[in-house]
This record gives C-alpha cells, structure tokens and sequence, in this order.
C-alpha cells in the first residue's frame, strides 16, 4: 500500500496507474486507475505492482521524474525500467511523495 502526502491510502493488489489522469493501454487493460491533481504529475506519471516485501515502481516516461528514497539512498528512476521500492521507502513523483507501507 502506498500512503500519498495528501492522506490518501492507495491499496496496490495489482497493477496501479497513477498521474493527473492516467490512461490505460492495450498493455494496461485491467489496471486501476489514480488520478493525483498536481501539475508537476504528469498525466499517466508511474506505474505500481505488488512485489514481495514492497511494490515494483516505473517512471512512465513522465516530465517531471520518478525517485525511490531507501535507507539514505536516492535513486532516480529512468523511464520505464522496473525498481524495487520496499516496505518503508520514500517515492517521489514530480513534486508529491507516498510512503510504501504494509496493507
């Protein structure tokens, strides 16, 4: 589960979109939808799936970026490449932020 800086608790039980107004795709069918409005998200910004002790995050090619924020580590993401966020990390997309939290 994804706790957003706004309050909102964003369950991850499968494949998430998430941005201003995320659209879903042939490959995305099925996928729950979240829209954050914020103009530094883009309009489908990253993508979240369940993964062992966390969830797998990737940077849909947005403007403003994608970071996981781990044990004093910050690694920015590159566009459509796969990171491990575990339980307690940080992820920052444009300018919001979601904790990573058990369910």
């Amino acid at each position: 589960m994804l706790k957003v800086d706004s309050g909102e608790r964003i369950p991850v039980t499968g494949l998430v979109l998430v941005g201003r107004d995320p659209a879903l795709t042939e490959n995305t069918l099925g996928a729950r939808t979240v829209s954050i409005i914020d103009v530094s998200v883009s309009k489908t910004h990253l993508s979240l799936r369940p993964s062992g002790d966390g969830v797998e995050v990737t940077d849909r090619g947005s403007t403003n970026g994608t970071v996981v924020i781990h044990d004093g580590a910050t690694r920015r993401l590159k566009a459509w490449e796969p990171v491990l966020a575990p339980v307690g990390a940080m992820i920052r997309f444009g300018d919001r932020s979601a904790l990573v939290r058990r369910g």
